[in-house]
């Protein structure tokens, strides 16, 4: 099933595709991949702001937030940061305040070059 769009036909929102994600996240999180369950997390987000679904792709955004806490604090700043830049560009603002608080609690020195990295996204 297909809508028309300005620039010719977009497939339809699934939510059948958005379940499978689920799947595979719920997979990668049993297997020991974290990285990959928090990876998989922000590519069916976007996938759920393309179609306007905010409050979905935030509840898959938490569900990244919630498998970062099992990464390594380079890779939780690298998280923390994606976070903060995805809300922001969202219109988030809370949750983007939320985890840049997040990010200056994670080892300060790492913190100032995923800071600046963060307010480029943004800008």
């Amino acid at each position: 099933m297909k809508e028309q769009g300005a620039k010719g036909s977009v497939p339809a929102y699934s939510a059948d595709y958005t379940e499978r994600y689920r799947e595979i996240i719920s997979l990668y999180d049993k297997s020991g991949a974290p990285m990959l369950a928090v990876e998989a997390t922000f590519k069916i987000a976007n996938y759920l702001m393309k179609y306007r679904r905010k409050i979905l792709a935030t509840d898959m955004l938490n569900e990244g937030f919630r498998l970062s806490k099992k990464l390594t604090d380079e890779e939780k700043i690298r998280v923390l940061a994606s976070l903060a830049a995805t809300f922001k560009k969202i219109g988030f603002s809370r949750k983007y305040s939320f985890f840049l608080g997040l990010l200056s609690q994670v080892r300060p020195l790492l913190l100032l070059f995923f800071i600046i990295r963060v307010i480029k996204l943004t800008s």
